[in-house]
């Protein structure tokens, strides 16, 4: 799978309250030269969504207080998820 490049290193966000799960996701995809973004926090995600734009978001399914897909849908709503193709 590719992820669409806009001139420089795609964006990820990674968020998942599994810290060391995260950590090493975050290492592997910066090795291969993605600039990852990591939290362990849905609210801080929201934050970050705000503040930047990403490529690709990587969710947990299983985050506290919100699904994964709770999440999507709510950042979907609020026009911070990147665009399908």
């Amino acid at each position: 799978m590719t992820i669409a490049m806009r001139g420089s290193a795609a964006r990820i966000l990674i968020v998942d309250d599994d810290e060391l799960g995260t950590m090493a996701r975050a290492a592997v995809l910066r090795t291969v030269g993605y600039h990852i973004t990591a939290t362990l926090e849905r609210n801080e995600a929201i934050s970050l969504t705000a503040e930047e734009t990403f490529d690709l978001m990587i969710l947990d399914f299983d985050l506290p207080n919100m699904n994964g897909i709770q999440l999507a849908l709510y950042l979907r709503k609020e026009g911070a998820l990147p665009p399908c193709s």
